[in-house]
């Protein structure tokens, strides 16, 4: 992709399709939920582990890794249910960037929310939202 928000270390590369059955089954998805997955997602990669093994930065017992996925949208954009919902699956912070296409060509924004290392999953509202440009 070349229409990237930021360049993440290239040895952090991780490069993995994710089926969005696998966060179905690691949640608790209504059919309401699936449904938004659907209708707004087209795809799910693991693009990036920032990890010791990876990047050669230690973590910490709290923040033990960073993941990056980037979503594909169908739509405008992705709901905060459905980023919440993978961010509950995922035990690591999670950084999602989200692509769509529209009439100008495509555009990305990112969204991430504080995972304190043993709590529970954060609120929505807890989420860091930037924009598309």
């Amino acid at each position: 992709m070349t229409d990237i928000l930021y360049q993440w270390p290239a040895a952090a590369r991780f490069g993995a399709r994710v089926p969005k059955e696998r966060f179905y089954e690691r949640t608790a998805s209504t059919a309401a939920l699936r449904e938004k997955f659907v209708a707004e997602v087209n795809r799910i990669s693991w693009a990036y582990k920032l990890a010791e093994e990876t990047i050669n930065l230690p973590g910490s017992p709290e923040v033990p890794e960073i993941e990056v996925l980037h979503l594909d949208a169908k739509t405008e954009d992705i709901s905060v249910p459905v980023l919440a919902s993978i961010d509950k699956a995922i035990p690591n912070p999670v950084i999602f960037e989200i692509y769509r296409g529209d009439s100008t060509g495509r555009a990305v924004r990112m969204a991430a929310a504080h995972k304190p290392a043993g709590s529970s999953p954060p609120a929505p509202s807890a989420s860091l939202v930037l924009r598309y440009p």
